[in-house]
């Protein structure tokens, strides 16, 4: 019996194993596990650099998106390759081949949009907040206790490779956190490091009026934020920065910078960040005891643009909404109700904005995106989809 416990809970331990079967092979240098989360498997590694034999850290992230997909057509391959009918053999291997395909497609399209966002980044930073990265296509050898570990979920474990096999992904390689920023865990280790970041409010048992009220106090000019409400979907470490920045003068300025530079980028730009659960912008004390902030995997995948065109069609059930854009949506909402609001409490006067029409959020638009972007947790399992929206993808009607 499988465990039950989440793939990605478990994707350390044997994260583990691929690193020590990694680390016996030669060039590479040392090599060890160091994390996973939603979307990647971490290591880190110290290359062997110039005459003198110096090690470089760098940090390797292997996309476990495409590492999973990879996995599931080499169990399919196996399966099909048992089937009788050699024209269904032949039909199954060629939607592999086109699926592989469109995979680095997609692979191609997102490390363009990825390299675009950083110059793009690049404009409203300083050079030195942005940590260096480089993303790339590889072919990427997975243990077959990672293989079956994927595919327990599916009930394909029998079909599991019985040798390491290459999968493509995308892998990123990037230079270290600096040393003073680092305090994964939040728990004091570090009382001078923290994320900037919110937790989903969508997530939450969040009452309809709350919701309404969490979102006008923040839009509106005039009064003045319940930070008991909004704290209660930051991340930790901001409620810290909010809390700290109130006496440490040094440290406001600093995050006031960020959070009007912030502004500024998504303005202009029509990009926002990956604010999501922390981790990856960071305020910090350096060595000399003055304040920074760095940029560790800034990069949203999630599109502003798209957002901003779903959100005024959500105000007034005007039409249809698909996956996609539900996706935007919860991520470009809490976007800017977290960067808009932590402005107002700064005294910043301004702001975001994801829809052309000023204070936009009013209780029926609220309630309608609460009830949308709740749904998000139960697609597609939960929800029949209608027709087609003109791109093909899945929709869901929002009928009063």
């Amino acid at each position: 019996m499988s465990e039950e416990r989440p793939l990605i809970e478990r994707i350390p331990e044997v994260a583990r194993t691929y690193t020590e079967e990694r680390s016996k092979q030669p060039g590479l240098g040392e090599l060890e596990f160091a994390g996973s989360g939603g979307e990647h498997i971490v290591f880190r590694v110290k290359q062997k650099e110039g005459k003198e034999g110096a090690y470089r850290d760098l940090l390797i992230k292997a996309q476990m998106h495409f590492l999973r997909r990879g996995i599931i057509r080499e169990a399919l391959a196996q399966r099909d390759y048992l089937n009788p009918d050699p024209v269904d053999r032949m039909i199954q291997e060629e939607n592999r081949i086109e699926d592989a395909r469109l995979d680095r497609e997609h692979m191609e399209d997102g490390l363009a949009r990825e390299r675009a966002f950083f110059r793009k980044l690049g404009r409203f930073f300083p050079k030195e907040t942005i940590l260096r990265s480089r993303g790339v296509i590889r072919d990427v050898p997975v243990t077959p206790e990672i293989t079956r570990l994927v595919l327990q979920e599916l009930e394909l474990e029998d079909y599991a490779p019985k040798e390491p096999v290459l999968i493509p992904t995308i892998i990123r390689y990037q230079k270290p956190i600096p040393e003073m920023a680092k305090n994964e865990k939040e728990d004091g280790e570090n009382p001078d490091s923290h994320s900037l970041g919110f937790r989903y409010v969508e997530r939450f048992n969040i009452a309809p009026a709350d919701y309404a009220r969490l979102n006008q106090m923040i839009q509106s000019a005039e009064g003045e934020i319940d930070f008991k409400l909004f704290s209660r979907f930051l991340h930790v470490g901001t409620v810290r920065l909010i809390e700290k920045a109130k006496t440490d003068p040094k440290l406001a300025r600093v995050f006031k910078e960020l959070i009007q530079k912030i502004i500024a980028f998504t303005d202009k730009s029509h990009e926002m960040l990956d604010l999501a659960g922390g981790g990856n912008v960071r305020i910090y004390k350096d060595e000399t005891g003055e304040w920074k902030y760095v940029f560790l995997d800034p990069y949203a995948r999630n599109e502003w643009t798209g957002a901003r065109k779903a959100v005024e069609r959500v105000r007034d059930y005007r039409t249809w909404v698909d996956r996609r854009e539900v996706s935007d949506l919860l991520n470009a909402v809490n976007f800017e109700r977290t960067v808009n609001g932590i402005a107002k409490i700064l005294g910043i006067t301004d702001r975001i904005e994801l829809s052309s029409e000023p204070e936009f959020m009013g209780d029926e638009t609220s309630r309608n995106l609460l009830r949308l972007l709740r749904s998000k947790t139960n697609w597609p399992d939960k929800y029949e989809f209608d027709d087609p929206s003109p791109t093909g993808e899945p929709t869901l009607r929002l009928d009063p």
